[in-house]
């Protein structure tokens, strides 16, 4: 059976690993705390988005350390 080389959702698989792999190298230049920092933040971001397709909602804990990862506690967030 030849591979299907046309099909819809190679392209979309192949930009998806081609960033990953950028990441990696990128990751490997950084210091320890730093890779260990994306890679923790990406398990997060990768774990909340299963959860979201299985429709189970989560946010972030209300501490300190949330605030240092990107992610801003309730109640902090203006709209404008």
């Amino acid at each position: 059976m030849e591979p299907d080389y046309d099909h819809p959702l190679l392209t979309p698989l192949v930009r998806a690993q081609d960033a990953v792999a950028r990441l990696e190298a990128s990751a490997e230049m950084a210091s320890d705390a730093v890779s260990e920092g994306l890679r923790a933040r990406l398990s997060y971001l990768e774990a909340a988005g299963w959860l979201r397709c299985a429709h189970v909602w989560i946010h972030p804990p209300a501490t300190t350390e949330s605030s240092v990862a990107g992610f801003a506690e309730p109640g902090t967030l203006a709209f404008g």
